[in-house]
Parts: structure tokens; sequence; C-alpha cells
């Protein structure tokens, strides 16, 4: 794992950073156990680009298409390659394409981007980071979901403030998102309620638990097009107790019958230099 110098304020230690990391990928790869595709591939690290353990950045996965980003911090690019290298090997049906081939001008990093599959969903931020041009471009090659825009006029990405807790199927009601309770995630979350319905928004205290990772187990597919987890695993950084009522409180809801599963990791070293759970990881479906 590489990463970016920090300042003495910030000091972060290699060594913590490296051990949260590895029991993060233990976890991620126990859970898998229990999927329809019970793989985690990892991607090598490259210390001619101390940022890449932050995948997220670089990539947008569906089932049908893949978006190799154009991050917004130029010394960040040289990531893309591998990550493009590595889905251009995958043998599947889905399409990839590289923003930086269809605008050079576009900039975009996935964690500014939701996206809720299962209903045909993205909303995007702007921020320092991703830029008109690019959320143009994220329109294009994905035409058949609803592209929302939320102002990020603070902080680093929109996926800083909130992220997908649960997506059960392509009904709203089965959406879950949830948002940090902070001055920056109550605007946030008010834009997202003007411009989508439907879906659930629940706010929590800390910023830190307004970010955690939606892992969809078992998926189904009732009808073409139409998708449904029947099974899932929500990750979650343990040591935010004013968020803990907040998750017992939706897996009462939306877990029930062993349906879901929530895991705690310690995950703070990252933190430090505004890495989040959904950061150092891509979830992905693919087509059997």
């Amino acid at each position: 794992m590489s990463m970016s110098p920090v300042s003495s304020d910030q000091a972060i230690s290699y060594q913590v950073a490296c051990d949260q990391h590895d029991c993060y990928s233990r976890l991620l790869s126990s859970i898998l156990q229990s999927s329809d595709d019970p793989r985690l591939h990892h991607i090598d690290a490259s210390d001619e680009y101390p940022d890449c353990v932050f995948i997220e950045d670089t990539v947008i996965a569906t089932l049908d298409k893949v978006l190799i980003t154009q991050p917004g911090a130029v010394s960040r690019r040289g990531e893309t390659l591998a990550v493009k290298q590595f889905f251009e090997s995958r043998k599947t049906a889905t399409v990839v394409q590289c923003m930086s081939e269809i605008d050079p001008e576009a900039t975009i990093d996935g964690g500014d981007v939701l996206c809720i599959e299962f209903a045909r969903l993205i909303l995007v931020g702007q921020s320092s980071r991703t830029n008109q041009r690019g959320i143009q471009v994220l329109r294009n090659v994905f035409p058949d979901f609803k592209v929302v825009v939320i102002q990020v006029n603070r902080g680093l990405h929109l996926k800083s403030f909130c992220s997908l807790f649960v997506c059960l199927s392509s009904h709203p009601s089965d959406t879950v998102v949830l948002v940090s309770g902070c001055d920056i995630g109550r605007d946030i979350g008010r834009q997202i309620e003007q411009s989508v319905s439907g879906i659930k928004l629940v706010f929590v205290g800390d910023v830190e638990s307004s970010n955690c990772l939606f892992i969809p187990l078992q998926v189904e597919e009732p009808s073409k097009g139409n998708y449904r987890a029947s099974k899932f695993a929500i990750v979650r950084k343990k040591g935010y107790p004013t968020s803990d009522f907040a998750f017992q409180q939706l897996m009462e809801e939306y877990g029930q019958s062993e349906r879901g599963s929530i895991y705690e990791i310690m995950y703070d070293e990252l933190a430090k230099v505004d890495g989040a759970l959904t950061c150092c990881s891509v979830i992905y479906l693919q087509r059997s």
C-alpha cells in the first residue's frame, strides 16, 4: 500500500495504516465467501502513485459499463492505467470506456459518485475534483441512469458526507442513504431531497458513520433489468457510538430474517488523509 505524505499536524503511522488496510482486505474476503461471486481481486500498489490505495476514485463500475475516470488531481491520473487493464482483462460483456479519451478536459473522482445501480440513480458531487464536463461524460456513458448533481461546496468529496446504506430493489423505498448530520451533510441532504423522491435519508451523528460499505451478496433478477438483493452485508467504522442506534434501527427494518449482516472495523488512520471506507475498494456486480 502506498500513501501520500501528510503535514506534521496530521502525522500518520504508515504501519498502522497498512495493518488496518490488511484487516479491511481480510474482512472483505471473508464476507464475500457467502456471495454469488466470492472473489476479491487486488491491484498491485505503486510507489509512483502514493494515493492509489484510494482506488474508488479511478472507476465507476456497473453491470453493463465501466467508466475509467480522470481524477481531478493531475498527479493521480496514472493510477487509472492498472485499473483499466484489470477491467479489460475480465472476460465479460461489460463495455470499458475512458473519460480521458472522451473529453480530455473532463474530471471526476469516484468519491464524488454515489451510484445506486438497482434504482438506476447516480448522485454526483460537483466539487473541487469533479467538473461539469466530467458530469456530462457521466450522463452520456450512463444514459439509462437518472443523474442528479449535488453541489459539494466544502470538503473533499460527496461521499465524505454520505453513502449508500442499502439498496434492495428498484423500488425507491428499498433504498437508504446515510448522511452526516453536520452542516455540510445537512446541505447535501437538502439537495438530495429536492431532487429525488422516494428514497430514504437517514442522518447520523458523526461524519465517519455516514460513510459505510454496502455489499450485495446474493442478487436475483426476477424480471429483465430489475434486480433484488436477497442477502447483503454492511461494513461500518468501529468506535462511533453516537450512530449506533441509527444502525440498529436500520438493521431491524432492512436486515430481518438474516437477510443482512453488519460488521465493524477500525479504519481511522487513512481518515487523516481524507480516506473513508468506500475509498479503498470498488464493489461491482458482473453477469455470470
